[in-house]
């Protein structure tokens, strides 16, 4: 059983609560393994000004290895108004900020070279993950 704490939201987000500025600055492991990183994650807390997950629980991340060495990430929430509904994208490592720092995109195509929009913070890869989301 894998839990996420969520500092935003799952990867469907891309910043959990609109403010003016830059994004903060943070720290993040000086290492991260990505092969343990992959499999479903269940949501347990998150910023509950996050637009994308309003009225949302039950919320899921699967993270799955495609054969081009990106990643397969498929959210899954249930909203009392509209029943469970999904969202399939794809992460790449972003080249900028390096490792625990994915690009993700759910409508095109990630492109490494940006800085990363979900941060690993810390990872015990078994029982919790705390990420950040900022653009």
């Amino acid at each position: 059983l894998r839990s996420s704490f969520a500092a935003a939201c799952l990867a469907v987000g891309a910043s959990a609560t609109p403010a003016r500025g830059n994004c903060p600055k943070y720290d993040r492991p000086a290492t991260f393994d990505l092969n343990k990183y992959i499999g479903t994650w269940y949501e347990i807390r998150r910023d509950a000004l996050n637009y994308f997950e309003l009225d949302s629980a039950c919320v899921t991340a699967n993270y799955s290895l495609n054969e081009d060495g990106s990643v397969k990430v498929y959210n899954r929430s249930y909203k009392p108004t509209r029943g469970y509904g999904d969202v399939t994208g794809k992460a790449v490592e972003s080249e900028v900020t390096g490792p625990g720092s994915l690009v993700v995109d759910f409508f095109a195509e990630p492109d490494p070279s940006k800085p990363g929009n979900y941060n690993v913070l810390d990872t015990d890869y078994e029982t919790y993950a705390l990420f950040y989301s900022c653009e």
